[in-house]
């Protein structure tokens, strides 16, 4: 039994100097690998700040568009009311010169409405500009026979009043026409 006993002991004591020898041959290896686990927990620190950096950045570049998008709108409904009076006051000068023509060209008798827009068209057209009071009694007037033109944004076509004239202007009708025309 004492055999026994004594190469059991020697068999624990071959396998604790196996494993102490194999434990200190690999702890190089072990180390490393510490190494690297330590530089990769710091790695994740430093991308989880980065991360969350990126995110912050990111956060304040979407406030800054919406914020952008509030002002494009804000510029855009500025650009089209300004496009729109423009229009407002090209339509006006191509009806008041449809009108003029058409009164010394045809004799045509003017309605009411007609007398309403010559006269206040005319009194724009002598003051040589259109305050924003002028404007908006000009604009329900132009608006109610040129709205869904202003609307689309659609320039008029003065070229028809202009031939008109020029045809009219042909045919000796100058002197008429002299007083609507400034140097």
């Amino acid at each position: 039994m004492k055999d026994k006993v004594l190469i059991v002991i020697t068999g624990v004591l071959a396998g604790a100097g196996g494993l102490i020898v194999g434990a200190l041959a690999r702890q190089p290896e072990i180390n490393k690998l510490q190494k690297q686990v330590e530089l990769l927990q710091a790695d994740i620190s430093e991308l989880e700040n980065v991360v969350a950096d990126q995110s912050s950045e990111l956060a304040q570049m979407l406030l800054n568009y919406k914020a952008l998008k509030i002002y494009q709108f804000s510029k855009r409904k500025e650009m089209k009311d300004s496009i729109q009076d423009q229009l407002i006051c090209q339509y006006a000068a191509a009806d008041y010169l449809s009108l003029l023509v058409d009164c010394v060209s045809c004799g045509k008798q003017m309605s009411t409405g007609e007398i309403q827009f010559y006269k206040a068209y005319g009194k724009m057209i002598e003051d040589d500009r259109i305050d924003d009071r002028e404007m908006e009694a000009l604009r329900p007037l132009i608006c109610s026979t040129h709205g869904d033109e202003i609307n689309r944004l659609k320039e008029p076509d003065l070229n028809a009043a202009l031939e008109r004239i020029k045809h009219l202007n042909s045919e000796g009708e100058k002197p008429k026409f002299k007083a609507l025309f400034r140097g």
